[in-house]
């Protein structure tokens, strides 16, 4: 009996009903596998029981789950890039994080086969769906390379690639190459992402209105996931183990769960980082749909996509690192420039737009800074050399000053601006350059960048900006180059009267980001992932447009804009409303005109919200209080007075207003009155002239007039027409926007296929039709399989980035790169011919052997081919063309680049 009641009180006790948990539900993509071992880890290690949730984790259930999340069957779902699809279709649902930061899906064919690149697929056997959202990828891949492959439906069996029935199939890294392999075959990969098609993996998500009535349940299973699968992948085997007891559905080995786990690791990228979105990358793939699919996407759909934790820090210390800020909580920063909105130092505290930007990164580590000015680069030298700056404010990387100090990640990008003393015309740089012209900087390493890009110019490095600018304002041969960040204020503190911004040098940039004492490298890393996460949403930009002077801040929020039309339409509503009272008061007015003139002067009195007037002969006879208030005169200044004296000048209005009162007799119209303090007024001007009146000389009439102050509205007006005209801006440069994300390569940033096949077929265009000759250089890596093979593809794709980097520096201001797949690029050289075209292909093919690299040791070679238009060249000819160049450039030995005349 005891036993019963001690049941009850425990089942209907209120405290069991306060501390229940939340009951939620995950449906996977797929059966279970390694690809959702997070979760279970979630589930298993106690992680989500930590946070009051109860999580059941089913299989997945029907073709697209997304249509359980909607109608609410289940709380959570795991999707992949195609959920970026559904959102601008219009579903209502919020991304969570990204499982996997690359796609698994890629092409898989036998290796004895040879078919290791998409230009080999002519004529193939290809099993992919038809048709597929989730297969976007390779289907885009497979478009970009014009190839005409045989489609074949999947049959899911692995037998037919072994068999020859088909060459190629679709399938996940992660296990079709696996089973491959325990059958004795070498597996061959067409990866998209190795031809610049980067899709995301796994995706977790929920709908909006589950995310909306659960914020709190949504933070703790987001929170909870991140950890289980942080766990799941630095414990592999513990975790395999773990899904062949309780998981292991498909009844996969063990063998098969740790190679499908290896695989995904890569794919998940940094696990300090694990579950980062990145808006860019969403958006480029977005681009990828619409450009498949002829539907209308809405791309300002994808603003909320991606989930908000605002109570997450969105980046991971590990123990070592938190351990060392529970230790170390106050550092000391000391400020290069002191200049002000840049940096300064007051009361200990760095001030300026450093000042905010470390005060940011204090409050998401509970840390302070101390500020420590200098007088000078010498004093500043001094205090670094002695240890007493563990950080210094800014300093660019490719800086040598400080040699016990390493920068952090960049945060800060910037042009230099040419100021100049006013009376010097426009700098054309650098087309027009006297020879006599002479720049100074302030540093050494702004010398170095900017030489690097323009040689031409003769640079003195000059460390005292107050004798920079005494020179020249004395010397008009000479100007100051000046970081972007504090043009402004040095022209400002130095006299707009006296000095101005010529022009920007847009090829030299600079990066900076903050010098850390190499003592503290924990300290190092700690800064580099708050960075990280702050310039996800370009934090220190933010902060730099507050100082930026009133003269030239330009508002960029479109939420605001839209706040001020709402409230102008408002405004404007209400006053038209006002407005068409007035009108039916007019129109009372003008039903009593025939009465005599007593009446209508008393009956007018008493219109509060007009002026009224009695004009005869073109002079005032009598006015109401009203009339005079607006125009500020006396009632004794405008009785008498004429008429014309105070209405703007416009002799095409005078005719037309006396013409219609005499003709017409009666008048209505937009009229500008000029007002005591010389002023205007704009008015809605009614005239009515009186009856019994003979007009027998020109200005000889009597009429009663009334006038309606629409200044206000008038101004409201142009304030709507701009602000629709900067709306209307703003779309364009959204726009623009987008379809620069669509054109550019994700990895590397160059331009893509789509952007070269828009340019290419532009310059055939001008060559057929005023004989404007261009070329085209196209380049592959050498041997590149192998470098992804050896030293891994993160390093592949550093190899990649510094390609396009070393090319972009060195080509010239009109020449274009274009990544036209995996390690295959191209270069369109507008307005060349073949001879110029050669110099520029063996200067670039110097450099490239000088320092493409892999870790500044191991050389990279490429081998390209060089051609020119010819009359009656099409896209795909003058493709074929280079293209066979660049195999005979192989063939001789690599590392060469082939001519059309060789």
């Amino acid at each position: 009996m005891r036993l019963l009641f001690l049941a009850f009180i425990f089942l209907f006790s209120p405290f069991n009903f306060l501390y229940g948990k939340n009951n939620v539900s995950l449906q996977l993509k797929w059966k279970h596998q390694f690809q959702f071992a997070g979760f279970y880890m979630a589930k298993e290690k106690g992680f989500y029981d930590e946070l009051n949730l109860n999580v059941k984790i089913d299989e997945l259930q029907e073709k697209n789950p997304i249509n359980s999340i909607i109608n609410g069957s289940y709380d959570f779902a795991v999707g992949d890039s195609t959920i970026i699809f559904e959102k601008m279709s219009g579903k209502e649902i919020t991304a969570l994080l990204s499982i996997y930061q690359h796609s698994p899906m890629v092409l898989v064919g036998l290796e004895k086969n040879g078919l290791d690149h998409p230009r080999k697929l002519e004529n193939k056997i290809i099993e992919i769906p038809k048709y597929s959202v989730g297969n976007i990828a390779i289907e885009n891949l497979l478009i970009n390379s014009r190839v005409n492959f045989i489609h074949k439906k999947p049959s899911f069996k692995i037998d037919d690639l072994i068999n020859g029935k088909t060459d190629l199939i679709s399938g996940y890294i992660s296990n079709e190459p696996f089973r491959l392999k325990e059958k004795g075959f070498k597996s061959l990969i067409i990866n998209p992402k190795d031809w610049g098609i980067d899709f995301y993996g796994d995706m977790l998500y929920t709908s909006n209105k589950f995310l909306k009535e659960n914020p709190k349940i949504v933070e703790n299973f987001h929170n909870a996931t991140i950890k289980g699968w942080i766990y799941a992948f630095e414990h592999i085997e513990e975790t395999v183990d773990l899904i062949l007891e309780k998981y292991n559905t498909q009844g996969k080995s063990k063998k098969a769960l740790i190679y499908e786990a290896t695989k995904l690791k890569k794919l998940a990228g940094d696990l300090k980082n694990f579950g980062n979105l990145d808006p860019i990358k969403i958006r480029q793939i977005a681009s990828n749909f619409s450009l498949q699919f002829e539907n209308k996407f809405d791309f300002n759909k994808l603003d909320d996509f991606i989930y908000k934790n605002t109570n997450n820090k969105m980046f991971i210390l590990n123990k070592e690192e938190e351990l060392f800020l529970s230790q170390n909580n106050e550092f000391n920063v000391c400020t290069q420039y002191n200049f002000y909105p840049f940096d300064g130092v007051k009361s200990k505290k760095v001030i300026g737009i450093m000042g905010e930007y470390l005060n940011d990164i204090s409050k998401l580590l509970n840390i302070k800074f101390n500020g420590i000015a200098s007088n000078s680069n010498t004093q500043l030298n001094e205090k670094a050399k002695n240890g007493k700056c563990h950080l210094i404010s800014s300093v660019s990387p490719e800086s040598k000053r400080f040699k016990n100090y390493e920068v952090t990640t960049p945060f800060l990008w910037d042009d230099f601006w040419i100021i100049s003393s006013i009376k010097v015309p426009v700098i054309n740089v650098p087309d027009k350059i006297p020879k006599d012209r002479v720049f100074y900087v302030l540093f050494e390493v702004h010398k170095r960048l900017i030489n690097d890009v323009y040689p031409e110019l003769n640079i003195i490095v000059e460390k005292d900006i107050d004798k920079i600018m005494n020179i020249i304002s004395k010397d008009e041969h000479t100007s100051f180059l000046s970081l972007g960040i504090y043009a402004e204020r040095i022209i400002q503190k130095y006299g707009f009267d006296k000095f101005k911004v010529n022009e920007i040098l847009t090829n030299a940039k600079i990066s900076g980001g903050l010098a850390v004492n190499k003592d503290l490298d924990l300290l190092k890393n700690i800064l580099n992932k708050t960075i990280i996460y702050l310039e996800k949403n370009k934090k220190f930009n933010q902060i730099r447009q507050r100082y930026i002077l009133k003269e030239y801040k330009i508002e960029k929020s479109n939420t605001h804009l839209i706040y001020i039309l709402g409230f102008l339409i408002f405004i404007l509503i209400i006053t038209l409303y006002k407005y068409h009272l007035t009108k039916m008061e007019k129109l009372k007015l003008q039903e009593k005109l025939n009465n005599k003139l007593n009446a209508e002067k008393s009956a007018l009195i008493q219109l509060k919200t007009a002026g009224i007037f009695h004009v005869k002969n073109n002079h005032f006879l009598w006015t109401n209080e009203k009339f005079t208030k607006m125009l500020g005169f006396e009632k004794d200044e405008i009785i008498g007075q004429n008429i014309k004296n105070i209405y703007k000048k416009d002799k095409i209005l005078e005719i037309k207003l006396f013409k219609q009162i005499k003709e017409k007799r009666t008048f209505s119209g937009e009229v500008v009155l000029i007002k005591k303090d010389k002023t205007n007024l704009i008015v809605d001007f009614s005239a009515n002239a009186l009856e019994n009146k003979d007009f027998k000389q020109k200005d000889d009439f009597e009429f009663i007039g009334m006038i309606i102050d629409i200044s206000q509205k008038k101004k409201q007006e142009i304030q709507l027409r701009e602000l629709n005209e900067n709306l209307e801006q703003k779309v364009k440069e959204q726009t623009r926007e987008i379809r620069e994300q669509a054109l550019r390569d994700s990895l590397t940033k160059a331009y893509n296929r789509n952007a070269y096949n828009e340019k290419i077929n532009e310059l055939l265009n001008e060559y057929s039709r005023y004989n404007i000759f261009f070329s085209i250089i196209y380049v592959d890596l050498d041997d590149f399989k192998k470098i992804n093979d050896t030293f891994g593809h993160h390093k592949g794709d550093e190899v990649l980035i510094n390609f396009c980097e070393i090319v972009k520096e060195h080509i010239r201001v009109n020449d274009e790169l274009y990544r036209m797949g995996g390690e295959e690029f191209a270069i369109l050289l507008p307005n060349t011919k073949l001879e110029t075209a050669k110099i520029v292909s063996n200067k670039l093919l110097e450099l490239l052997r000088e320092n493409l690299k892999i870790d500044d040791k191991t050389p990279i070679t490429v081998s390209g081919g060089l051609v020119q238009v010819l009359k009656n060249d099409t896209a795909e000819t003058i493709y074929k063309r280079v293209d066979e160049l660049l195999y005979k450039s192989k063939k001789r030995g690599k590392n060469r680049i082939t001519f059309c005349d060789e």
